[in-house]
């Protein structure tokens, strides 16, 4: 159990993924939980982004770039930690999420590819497309097991939404060997010794203030990982992004 004891459930943080009102709050001294911090980002980052933060999650929404010119750009950042974000067509084929026909075989082999050339961690988000039934848990264990025949140490992130609740979701994960990403603001975190926050503005939530991030900071070192990677997104996720890696490197 954390310093602060149980996590709150969604239904008791405040309006902005915060402790509920007068709830106390107590900032780690020293952390023990290295923290890799990042934005979303749709391209690959400039030097100044490179400079200043240790990791990246990159996702390609609108066009994916030619492996060459990936591979060109990663050498320009060697020491940038990346997670690449599997677009909606390498998840999807024409009959469904994770049924494999020619085309999908051809954008996976791309992913995999791309993966390979950017030496990043696979983040693989699914939606309510993918049910808890049987059949689909089969597909997406199958679908992690793809992604590891070309490197069996890469490491495998899921973002699950839709019906997949945390009480299924994590130990589905574990089972899987793969990362169980989530929101510490909003959630309860998954066991082991690596962790993967995924923090979107949106809603009530539009920034993610100083006082949010020393919240973040203190669940994540609650959670007992050994590190724990974030990706914010927002309008201001570079400068949100950077003030929290530089809180969590004066905590050390």
């Amino acid at each position: 159990m954390g310093r602060h004891g149980p996590l709150p459930r969604s239904e008791e943080l405040g309006a902005h993924g915060r402790r509920a009102p007068g709830e106390e709050v107590c900032y780690s001294s020293s952390r023990m939980t290295q923290i890799l911090a990042g934005a979303t980002l749709e391209r690959p980052p400039g030097p100044k982004y490179v400079a200043s933060l240790p990791y990246a999650e990159l996702t390609f929404p609108s066009s994916w770039p030619k492996l060459a010119t990936l591979a060109k750009w990663r050498k320009t950042a060697p020491g940038l930690e990346l997670g690449v974000v599997a677009p909606y067509g390498v998840r999807t084929g024409e009959k469904g999420a994770l049924r494999f026909d020619e085309g999908l075989e051809e954008r996976f082999a791309w992913y995999l590819n791309a993966l390979g050339a950017l030496r990043g961690h696979a983040v693989v988000p699914t939606g309510s497309e993918l049910s808890t039934s049987k059949r689909d848990r089969e597909r997406l264990a199958a679908y992690f097991e793809r992604l590891k025949a070309d490197d069996p140490e890469r490491l495998i992130v899921w973002a699950p939404t839709g019906i997949w609740s945390r009480e299924l979701a994590h130990p589905f994960a574990a089972e899987q060997g793969v990362v169980c990403a989530y929101d510490p603001l909003l959630d309860f975190p998954p066991e082991g010794p690596v962790g993967y926050a995924r923090l979107k503005a949106m809603g009530e939530r539009q920034r993610f203030s100083e006082g949010v991030l020393f919240d973040l900071l203190d669940r994540l070192e609650d959670a007992g990982f050994e590190k724990a990677y974030v990706a914010l997104e927002s309008e201001r996720s570079f400068r949100e992004a950077s003030q929290l890696q530089q809180l969590a490197a004066a905590g050390e």
